[in-house]
């Protein structure tokens, strides 16, 4: 999985929060947390910055292969607490949907 960001204008520190859901974008696939794989405190700049805005995990968990799974990432102000709690079917984060 993959998650970028950045920010419209300025800096900033985040929390990112990373999880992989079905293709249909109701069930986590992985992983197996209420919150999501977290990277805390990382930079956030404008697009134009040279600067790395984004974070790569490897799916520890088998897929399906022809399967549909969307990539799911959450970016919240460094420090805003737990994240989100993944596991409730009304939480979305940014889909970016792939075929395995």
């Amino acid at each position: 999985m993959i998650g970028e960001w950045r920010t419209a204008s300025g800096t900033a520190l985040v929390d990112v929060f990373l999880w992989l859901e079905d293709g249909a974008g109701e069930k986590v696939v992985y992983p197996n947390a209420p919150r999501g794989k977290a990277f805390h405190g990382m930079g956030a700049y404008p697009a134009d910055a040279p600067d790395k805005q984004w974070i790569e995990w490897e799916i520890r968990s088998d897929l399906l292969h022809g399967a549909t799974y969307q990539v799911c990432v959450s970016v919240l102000p460094e420090g805003s607490g737990d994240g989100p709690n993944i596991q409730n079917a009304d939480v979305k984060g940014l889909q970016v949907g792939f075929e395995y």
